[in-house]
């Protein structure tokens, strides 16, 4: 990996997350950085939201999803699949394949491929990354 590409030593991390229709950035830098980030960000008029919410990927309920689905990407495509009503055979004819393989993909057994991850978020109307474990 090239010099650039690393991520920085910092000695007190902090990050800010800002997100955008579905992107998400994260940027991470010291409590001094952080700090003068957000001074800007209030300074041009940006509003904010302070929360005490669990990040999502510390809940028990993430944890447990893992652990049933193998992965995130698995995870989500379940998830989905069931908020739209859709039964593994009826989401297997929409992409030409097996139910079994609708079902490996859902358990983590079978990767999913970024030709197949376009496919799903053409039918399910969101970002093809959000099926690619990482």
């Amino acid at each position: 990996m090239s010099d650039h590409m690393k991520k920085p030593h910092i000695k007190s991390p902090g990050e800010i997350i800002l997100r955008q229709n579905k992107e998400e950035y994260i940027f991470y830098g010291s409590k001094k950085q952080i700090n003068k980030a957000l001074n800007y960000l209030f300074d041009i008029g940006l509003t904010h939201e302070k929360t005490d919410s669990t990040p999502w990927r510390q809940t028990e309920v993430y944890h447990e999803m893992i652990e049933n689905h193998g992965n995130e990407a698995s995870a989500y495509l379940a998830g989905l699949r069931a908020k739209h009503d859709l039964t593994q055979k009826e989401l297997a004819s929409k992409l030409n394949v097996t139910r079994q393989m609708i079902s490996l993909m859902e358990r983590g057994k079978k990767t999913i491929k970024k030709d197949m991850a376009k496919q799903l978020s053409d039918i399910f109307n969101c970002d093809y990354k959000n099926f690619i474990d990482q």
